[in-house]
């Protein structure tokens, strides 16, 4: 992907801001890091961690792009190196889905990325 300069990412992306205000990004953690499972393998229990393209994507997508709203899905294990991408992208820290959720609800919740 990186060698491309994330160009999947950038298309997929600027087709989304077409369409909708904000775009979800599902698995944000995945960009950080993710699990990775030989495709001929039985099972998921032989797989090891991988790192994700993680801040790199989100520098080549605002040099494409410019500012987008991103709204990001913080649903799972939120490790630390998650929080790091999630903090210093060039659009700045995203709101996590839950937080988001919450303020739409009118409730008070400090969770997600900060």
């Amino acid at each position: 992907m990186s060698q491309e300069g994330f160009a999947w990412w950038t298309r997929r992306l600027r087709r989304a801001c077409r369409l909708y205000d904000e775009t979800r990004i599902d698995h944000f953690r995945g960009l950080a890091g993710y699990w990775a499972v030989d495709a001929t393998s039985d099972t998921a229990k032989f797989g090891k961690w991988k790192v994700g393209p993680g801040v790199k994507l989100f520098e080549a997508l605002k040099k494409n792009l410019g500012d987008v709203t991103i709204v990001a899905e913080d649903l799972g294990v939120i490790t630390p190196d998650v929080v790091e991408v999630s903090g210093v992208t060039p659009f700045g820290t995203y709101p996590s889905h839950l937080r988001l959720a919450c303020e739409l609800g009118k409730h008070r919740f400090n969770g997600g990325f900060e």
